[in-house]
């Protein structure tokens, strides 16, 4: 059975973002009644649109900061770090037995520094000596912690893969600055909540910079939200581009399957 709009939103948001937004800071349900009022009847419109919409508007200016972003210039310090972290790695695989136990050693030493020894002896004897001790939360040996050698190899090992996947995404082997997408992603949340809440056709048609059709009108209001100081140029591009693109998403299934391939390229 298909699952309803509002499921399939639902879905979408959790893959995207983790959730539901906590707050608003664009399209504030309470407020959203008019917009929807000037462009349909508010029944037209899902509870789900301002959620859908107040995603769009955060991702719109997150990729416009991306957009400006100096990848050569970090791909550089991530290699140097990268690299830095390998060379830590290797030194910590090529620990001799015994110094690794001489660190142990001096670890425990520490410990028992920091804790009197009558106060250990007597938290080893406890659980034996005294049944009644809770044996379900025994008291810790402070002689016994998590081996930090072993703790900085796992750390280490997740923060190389971090970094070799941050140069892949910071567009490893490519010059200049990436496409800025912010308009089209913009375009693409409006074409979905167009086509899936209205039900109308996302027509294009604009004239001197004046949206004329139903669909550009409302694209154009929910770019003035987001960012009053965007042009009509620009929008229009990005609903031509969305439009001959083919990413009309009837089904808002497929805009699960699409985010998830998204996601792929981060791997």
């Amino acid at each position: 059975m298909a699952k309803s709009i509002e499921q399939q939103v639902v879905a979408f948001l959790q893959m995207w973002i983790g959730g539901v937004p906590e707050r608003y800071e664009y399209f504030h349900p309470d407020n959203f009644e008019k917009l929807a009022a000037d462009h349909g009847k508010p029944e037209d419109f899902s509870i789900d649109a301002p959620r859908v919409l107040e995603v769009a508007a955060r991702d719109y200016w997150e990729e416009t900061k991306r957009a400006k972003l100096d990848y050569p210039k970090h791909r550089k310090e991530l290699a140097k770090l990268e690299k830095a972290a390998s060379n830590l790695m290797a030194m910590t695989d090529q620990l001799h037995a015994d110094a690794t136990r001489i660190m142990k050693e001096a670890r425990i030493i520490r410990r028992f520094k920091d804790h009197p020894i009558a106060d250990t002896v007597q938290s080893a004897i406890e659980p034996i000596m005294m049944p009644e001790v809770d044996q379900q939360n025994p008291p810790v040996d402070p002689t016994e912690e998590p081996d930090p050698l072993e703790a900085l190899r796992i750390a280490l090992a997740a923060v190389i893969d971090d970094l070799k996947r941050a140069k892949r995404w910071a567009r490893e082997g490519k010059v200049g600055r990436p496409r800025d997408e912010s308009a089209a992603d913009l375009m693409q949340a409006c074409l979905m909540v167009w086509t899936n809440m209205v039900g109308k056709d996302f027509t294009v048609e604009w004239h001197k910079n004046e949206p004329i059709s139903d669909a550009a009108r409302f694209c154009w209001d929910i770019a003035l939200v987001v960012d009053p100081r965007v042009s009509a140029s620009r929008i229009e591009t990005a609903m031509r581009n969305i439009r001959e693109s083919g990413r009309d998403i009837s089904d808002l299934g497929k805009l699960t399957a699409e985010a998830e391939e998204f996601r792929k390229r981060l791997d």
